[in-house]
């Protein structure tokens, strides 16, 4: 269902949909008791000992006086209704925090400060720098010239690489004492959950724009719950206000947390009861052995509040970095930590520090740095900069440029970079420490330097990186002659299979593989020149594809893959990542005390194996085995799954450490088609690896292991704050 958001209009919205007030509370003063004790009713345990109770009533059949079971019953429904009560009750404080905390609004053309619970959807909000985005915004201005602004997105997703954000194209150019009397449409999809896309059109009115449509995506908003950063201030229009937002549509409403030793004190609680049913039946008698756990039950409720507390309390147990503590926010789950049976990891950032470092290359079939190890200091390489060699120099300018990286000057002079990506970064500081210095960014407009010359480049589109395109390019005009050239930039099996016919491409294969046995991330640089009819004929369905509302993201994907053919293989980068300090032996712990572990990444298989023996993931040969499911058709997956889950039977008796790993195309198939089989080996394996995975198969990972066993415990390491 489409939404029409009228901007700084105060009349039109306000009673179409709901306020900006948010609510994570589970009861309320009304339905405390009821929901309450319905929630703790549901329990089969609690209606064990309630029926016992009842039984007691009875006197013809209890020889004991009911006082001693109700008395006890009730103070156990008390201790848990209080700590229920506790936790929600903090919710509510939290709540009425973020409700009350005053942000400036645009109200009938003037600033004012009002509470956020009190913004409306076409309201224009005013954030500064650090502060929390209060409702989902779509950009209008920033501080920055540019229209660009960076935001930490870690509530959202736990990532904590600041994230770019740019305003639309329609608002560039617009002064600031003019911001807060735009008026304008902004046609968009009705609520939902979807953190990574927005698709939809903004028409601003005259004497803005007049009346051009210009389509929207999730990099021109800033989403609930976002901090803006390095940013001194932002403005956008309220799209999505209260529960209403991206992130208020995920929350949900919270579901009592029912713990692994819940789960199987129920369970017992259930075989007890029918053990007693059959004592009755066969001797005549009724048991009463419940006596035996109600202290228990006490305990449990009392202690789990305690362990929260012990972890809150924790001083090793702090991000020395920032000084943040540990806190648990929830306290009916914390005795799972003890249950833990799998560890699920991401690598980047999780097992390594996600601080990239440019080590080696292969431009136009010629190696650098396989000797000293760095590229950088390549002697070969320096000198074929110094004379201007041309290979050299646009597979530099690629590296500087096909990026969404801004560069901003420091106080002192010198030139940063604000990446969204760290391999991103560590290209362009590799490209400027060899002399091809990216040092402007003026709205569309790119400045380098090379050897004391500047060289302009107009930016006319960006195709963005997706996991399932796997690439990246920007389609630019050299300012010098008026040629418009493709530059692309993406893993091995985006870029290698669009080689222009006739390019060999064995050697960059050879360096793809050379680089990822030594655990280095690669990827490979190629470029196209474009004549101009070529373009315009490509522009006008790229900009179709951009504004339609409905699968904008595969139009455009579409789209792009017509232009992104033919390529000038250029060469290879090789970027290392290091790991964090302390994690083989972390993980060789872990392992000692039987947990199992699952790596998740999107890197090539020989990379993600590397870096699994160096954390000790894997033990190396004749310890361990490695097997590996491949295949690029349902038969040649099945075969290979058949033979790795044969051995894995084998071998389970065997002091061997047997592991296997799969990568993204075979984990498709064999979660779709030999669901049953996989689980099997799932449960038979002590570690997998999973390479070149999407997020989405990330996800359908998570799902496989959840119903590996029914008591099974997760502990996900994927994209935390701190990742030690």
């Amino acid at each position: 269902m489409k939404r029409y958001v009228y901007i700084n209009d105060d009349e039109s919205s306000h009673d179409l949909y709901c306020d900006n007030r948010i609510s994570n509370r589970k009861y309320t003063l009304l339905n405390f008791l009821p929901k309450n004790l319905w929630e703790q009713f549901s329990r089969l345990m609690n209606q064990y000992f309630l029926l016992i109770a009842c039984l007691q009533l009875w006197s013809l059949i209890t020889p004991v006086n009911p006082a001693s079971t109700w008395g006890p019953l009730i103070f156990i429904f008390f201790v848990s209704a209080t700590k229920e009560a506790w936790d929600d009750y903090n919710r509510y404080i939290s709540d009425k925090k973020a409700n009350e905390k005053e942000v400036w609004v645009v109200r009938q053309g003037i600033r004012k400060l009002v509470r956020a619970q009190n913004i409306q959807v076409g309201n224009i909000v005013w954030i500064q720098e650090n502060d929390e985005v209060p409702c989902d915004l779509v950009l209008l201005g920033t501080s920055d010239p540019q229209g660009v602004c960076y935001i930490e997105t870690a509530a959202l997703d736990g990532e904590t690489d600041l994230k770019t954000r740019v305003i639309s194209p329609a608002c560039m150019g617009i002064d600031y004492e003019l911001l807060h009397k735009i008026k304008g449409v902004i046609e968009c999809p009705g609520p939902d959950r979807d953190i990574r896309r927005f698709d939809a059109n903004l028409r601003l009115f005259p004497p803005f724009l007049d009346n051009d449509l210009c389509p929207l995506t999730i990099k021109n908003t800033i989403l609930q719950s976002c901090y803006l950063r390095n940013t001194e201030w932002a403005c956008g229009v309220a799209i999505y206000t209260g529960n209403e937002t991206k992130l208020g549509m995920s929350r949900g409403i919270p579901k009592p947390k029912l713990t692994a030793v819940d789960a199987i004190i129920d369970k017992l609680t259930g075989a007890i009861f029918v053990f007693q049913i059959v004592v009755v039946i066969v001797l005549g008698i009724a048991g009463n052995v419940w006596k035996d756990t109600e202290a228990r039950r006490v305990s449990l409720d009392l202690v789990k509040s305690l362990y929260a507390k012990f972890i809150d309390w924790d001083y090793k147990m702090i991000d020395r970095e920032t000084g943040t503590p540990s806190h648990a926010t929830n306290t009916a789950i914390s005795e799972d930590l003890g249950q833990v049976e799998y560890i699920l990891t991401d690598k980047t950032g999780t097992l390594t520090e996600n601080k990239m470092i440019f080590r080696r290359c292969c431009i136009n079939g010629v190696f650098y740095g396989s000797e000293s190890g760095d590229a950088l200091k390549d002697v070969e390489l320096v000198d074929a900069v110094s004379s201007g060699s041309a290979d050299v120099v646009l597979f530099l300018t690629v590296m500087a440029i096909c990026n969404t990286v801004i560069p901003m000057k420091s106080k002192t002079g010198d030139i940063l970079y604000k990446a969204q990506s760290q391999d991103e970064d560590a290209l362009v500081r590799a490209a400027a420490q060899l002399h091809l210095v990216f040092f402007n960014k003026n709205a569309n407009i790119l400045e380098i330097k090379f050897n004391a010359s500047t060289i302009q480049y107009e930016v006319l589109e960006t195709l963005e990186f997706t996991s399932d395109r796997k690439k990246m390019s920007v389609v630019v005009k050299d300012c010098r002659n008026g040629r418009i050239h493709l530059f692309s930039k993406g893993a091995d099996e985006a870029i290698l299979p669009n080689a222009c016919s006739g390019q060999k491409t064995r050697v960059f294969i050879e360096a793809v593989e050379q680089y990822t046995q030594l655990g280095l991330r690669t990827l490979c640089l190629a470029c196209r020149e474009l004549n101009e009819d070529e373009y315009q004929e490509w522009s006008f369905l790229f900009k179709e594809a951009s504004s339609t509302l409905v699968d904008r993201e595969w139009r455009i994907a579409e789209v792009c893959q017509r232009l992104e053919h033919d390529l000038e293989i250029l060469g290879v980068t090789a970027i290392e990542d290091h790991l964090q300090d302390g994690v083989p032996e972390t993980i060789e712990t872990l392992r000692k005390a039987g947990i199992n572990f699952w790596m998740l990444t999107g890197d090539k298989q020989n990379t993600a194996t590397q870096i699994a023996l160096s954390c000790n993931f894997i033990s190396p040969e004749p310890k361990g085995q490695l097997l590996s499911i491949d295949g690029k058709t349902e038969d040649e997956v099945s075969r290979s799954l058949e033979r790795v889950l044969l051995t894995m039977r084998i071998t389970t008796s065997e002091p061997k450490d047997v592991a296997f790993v799969v990568d993204g195309w075979a984990l498709e198939i064999a979660l779709k088609y030999y669901r049953n089989a996989f689980t099997e080996l799932a449960i038979l394996t002590r570690t997998a690896i999973c390479c070149r995975v999407t997020p989405s198969q990330k996800a359908q990972e998570l799902s496989v292991c959840s119903i590996v066993e029914d008591d099974l415990i997760l502990l996900i390491i994927v994209s935390m704050e701190r990742k030690k």
